[in-house]
């Protein structure tokens, strides 16, 4: 980030007074709403990091089992419906100033996709160096981007169905197989259609989704691939396509600036109500940080992966 960009991190661990809600409104500039968790919450933060917004990244905290509330949710429920929201929902992105002519603006956003791409028409085209990434802003304007973007969500709900709604590693490695898998091979074989993160020095450069300009969705789906990662150590061993986008967009320098900054959590990718990949103290194996796939089960991924190269290729 520029020496002069003002990034503010507020922690909230117990229910919110309603003054202080309404100070939240009010207050000149810009606030990110999330779970003090990597979630939906990274690529948003991750993005605004990019983009080199100035805002203040609200984080609340959920209460862990042996709370009085087992797991309880008051420090945003208290501010949820007060906050002039008109779909009250995490993350959140609330924006109070004046545009170029001095006039009022007041933005109250919810949903992450609809977040990073106002983000990206607001901010892109100032953030990018070069003329061909200014016109680009981050691919906010290419229907291809977006229908990818729709895509690499649903990779993000069938990660989640894993971690939250299973009850034991059996339960999360089906949720793997049976959900999750089915989402990557449609990614990677769109990627070995296109030649996305190729290592083939005969063809030509296509580092990234949509060609040789990093997109919104680069961001999106790298930093849920690397909380894939982080939650199953060995979920994409079968996706080497993905694998290597991911590492491309992982070592630009504004991305290895923000993973080295405030902004990022490392972990937990989970919020502690969730079986994998959360902080809860409640010990194996009511609770796993990670979790490591059979060999039967990556190999049955790579199947699926080879299968949907020759259905590409037919």
């Amino acid at each position: 980030m520029p020496a002069d960009s003002q990034i503010h991190v507020e922690v909230i661990r117990s229910a919110v007074a309603a003054e202080e809600t309404a100070k939240v409104c009010r207050r000149p500039g810009a606030t990110l709403g999330y779970w003090a968790i990597r979630g939906l919450g990274s690529p948003l933060r991750l993005l605004l990091h990019y983009l080199q917004v100035d805002f203040v990244d609200r984080r609340y905290v959920q209460g862990d089992y042996d709370a009085e509330v087992p797991y309880s949710r008051d420090a945003w429920l208290s501010e949820k419906h007060k906050l002039g929201l008109d779909f009250p929902n995490l993350p959140y992105w609330i924006e109070n100033g004046n545009d170029e002519r001095g006039r009022e603006r007041r933005v109250r956003l919810t949903e992450t996709l609809p977040i990073m791409r106002y983000l990206c028409r607001r901010y892109g085209e100032r953030a990018e160096r070069t003329d061909a990434a200014k016109a680009f802003r981050l691919g906010v304007d290419d229907a291809q981007v977006d229908m990818l973007a729709n895509v690499s969500m649903d990779v993000r709900h069938a990660m989640s169905r894993c971690f939250y709604s299973s009850q034991n590693e059996q339960q999360a490695v089906h949720a793997y197989q049976e959900g999750i898998v089915p989402k990557l091979v449609l990614l990677e074989s769109y990627c070995r259609r296109h030649q996305v993160a190729v290592r083939d020095e005969q063809a030509p450069p296509r580092p990234f989704l949509a060609g040789t300009q990093v997109s919104y969705v680069d961001l999106f789906l790298a930093e849920t691939l690397d909380q894939l990662q982080a939650c199953i150590p060995n979920a994409l061993d079968a996706f080497p396509h993905l694998s290597q986008l991911r590492s491309h967009v992982w070592n630009l320098e504004r991305v290895q600036q923000f993973l080295a900054s405030e902004l990022y959590i490392a972990s937990p990718a989970n919020n502690r109500v969730a079986f994998l990949g959360s902080s809860s103290q409640l010990p194996p194996p009511s609770k796993l940080p990670s979790l490591q796939l059979p060999r039967e089960t990556v190999d049955g991924a790579h199947q699926a992966v080879a299968q949907s190269y020759r259905i590409g290729e037919g």
